[in-house]
């Protein structure tokens, strides 16, 4: 686990809000949830209020995390689920804060460069980005409504 040392106190620190919840399930305003859904968990972690984001270290807000195991061991049809279940879940988001059809942007952070950091860039490049068509005077290509959704890979600091 990672930490810092403060003083002769030893502090875990991640970055991950959910891993944060495990910890501190059962404090208020925060609710910690597992769910599992076919071969892989989802921990779901909601901020309610002010109590809940100093008690995790993070705003206000809800926080999933699927768990899919070692994914370079995932046999392809166990992968495809997993895709399901992320865009099941992005479906189910767009429409609990009402904003399909709305502007979406994809943030895929990460290094593309090591194979463990690499997701992030990887998704983006995977989104079939439609923003543009918006403003091009094509609004109808696909015959339906749509999201205008833009993507960026940014990188991260320090990378080469």
């Amino acid at each position: 686990m990672n930490g810092f040392v403060y003083g002769d106190k030893y502090t875990p620190v991640s970055d991950i809000a959910c891993e944060r919840g495990r910890a501190s399930n059962g404090a208020e305003g925060v609710e910690f949830k597992i769910e599992s859904e076919e071969s892989f968990v989802w921990e779901r972690l909601r901020i309610t209020d002010r109590r809940g984001a100093s008690e995790i270290g993070r705003p206000i807000g809800r926080y999933d995390t699927l768990n899919i195991g070692s994914a370079h061991l995932l046999s392809e049809e166990d992968a495809d689920e997993a895709k399901n279940q992320i865009a099941k879940e992005l479906c189910s988001l767009t429409d609990e804060l009402g904003i399909y059809p709305g502007k979406i942007l994809v943030a895929g952070l990460g290094n593309e460069k090591l194979t463990a950091d690499s997701v992030g860039p990887k998704c983006v490049s995977l989104v079939t980005v439609t923003r543009q068509l918006s403003k091009s005077g094509c609004d109808d290509l696909f015959g339906e409504e749509y999201s205008e959704i833009s993507a960026i890979a940014p990188g991260v600091s320090q990378q080469s």
